[in-house]
């Protein structure tokens, strides 16, 4: 269920990543070993071209491991109105990123949501 999703260094500049990941709603923020540190989302991209990511990005994104059961994903999703979660490994190691639409999807299949 995880999707791939854009990634930046802490110290990339916000019109560098807007350029390369061009009109790409999100950017997990990770270290060099793909730890994830942030997430830019929504306002990060309204900040001055020559902000770091490290100065706008939004701390502590919600994040779920991808042993978590599908349901309890989709009640979470539900319940916070959120749209997208990073999934990660147990370390913070980014894997990618999982929407709504597909949590529901899976959800809906019981083979697949076991």
């Amino acid at each position: 269920m995880a999707r791939p999703i854009s990634t930046c260094s802490p110290h990339e500049l916000i019109g560098a990543i807007k350029e390369r990941i061009a009109g790409s709603p999100l950017c997990a923020v990770v270290d060099t070993d793909n730890i994830v540190l942030g997430l830019l989302d929504g306002n990060a991209w309204d900040a001055s071209p020559e902000s770091r990511a490290e100065d706008v990005m939004s701390l502590a994104p919600v994040t779920f491991r991808p042993d978590r059961g599908i349901n309890d994903v989709k009640d979470y999703f539900s319940k916070h109105h959120i749209q997208e979660s990073l999934i990660t490994t147990s370390d913070g190691r980014l894997i990618g990123l999982a929407l709504g639409p597909d949590i529901e999807g899976i959800a809906e299949k019981p083979e697949q949501a076991a």
